[in-house]
């Protein structure tokens, strides 16, 4: 066996593993992305109230208004950035797209580039 070939093998194993994994992933990330759907950026208020403190907003031509979740509670009064879902506008959050959405898209990503190239190494003893 050549050292081509061996690459080449090497490189074949990379791709099942890689498009066999990257691929689910990647589309994981696309049904989560499309089950949440659009978040639009927005200012929140951020004000103590009997209850604690509360975050309030307007979206969806109505006034918003839920309590802060416990992660939530260091923000502190005032005017904090944050995103409102386009179809939920009761829903609101501070944070950037969940967690679960940028693994996948992240793992999926590296692992669907590293199938596609392992692919193409596998190709070389065709052409060399």
């Amino acid at each position: 066996m050549t050292p081509l070939e061996t690459l080449a093998m090497i490189g074949e194993i990379f791709s099942w593993i890689g498009l066999g994994i990257g691929l689910p992933l990647l589309l994981l990330a696309l049904a989560v992305r499309a089950a949440d759907g659009p978040w639009e950026a927005a200012e929140i208020a951020v004000v103590r109230d009997d209850s604690g403190l509360s975050a309030r907003w307007f979206a969806g031509e109505d006034f918003r208004e839920r309590g802060l979740r416990h992660d939530e509670a260091g923000l502190g009064e005032g005017w904090h950035r944050g995103w409102v879902s386009s179809r939920r506008p009761w829903r609101a959050r501070f944070s950037g797209p969940p967690a679960t959405e940028r693994i996948c898209s992240v793992l999926g990503g590296m692992l669907t580039g590293i199938g596609i190239l392992g692919f193409a190494v596998s190709w070389l003893p065709v052409f060399f």
